[in-house]
C-alpha cells in the first residue's frame, strides 16, 4: 500500500521515536484500517531516514489526532496533525504494519 493510502486521517497518534544507530523511525498511532470499526494499533516505520523534524507549537490548538498525510517528494513524508504542526521525516522508506496483542 502506498504512503498516500495509508488510513491516517483521524488516527489517534501516540508515539514518535527515533533509533540513531539503526537510522529509523516509528510511529505508534490508533488507526482506521477498518472504516466500520474501531481505531486498531497500528505501527508505522520508517527506514534510511536521513532527518526528522517534530514541531510541537500547536498553532491550531492542542490535538492528537492526524488530520492529512502526503509524500512531498520522494522520501520526504509529511504528517500533518490537527494541532496544526507538520511532522516530516526524510528516509528511504516507509511501512504500515497492524499490531495485533500478544496472547496472554
Amino acid at each position: 500500500m502506498n504512503f498516500e493510502d495509508w488510513p491516517l486521517h483521524d488516527a489517534v497518534l501516540q508515539t514518535v521515536a527515533v533509533d540513531w544507530e539503526e537510522s529509523t523511525c516509528t510511529m505508534q498511532v490508533l488507526a482506521f484500517v477498518d472504516p466500520t470499526k474501531n481505531a486498531v494499533p497500528c505501527l508505522l516505520t520508517w527506514r534510511g531516514v536521513s532527518g526528522v523534524k517534530i514541531p510541537m507549537a500547536a498553532p491550531w490548538g492542542r490535538s492528537v489526532f492526524i488530520n492529512t498525510h502526503q509524500l512531498d517528494s520522494p522520501h520526504r513524508y509529511l504528517i500533518e496533525v490537527q494541532s496544526g504542526d507538520t511532522i516530516a521525516i526524510e528516509a528511504e522508506s516507509a511501512t504500515l504494519q497492524r499490531v495485533t496483542p500478544e496472547a496472554e
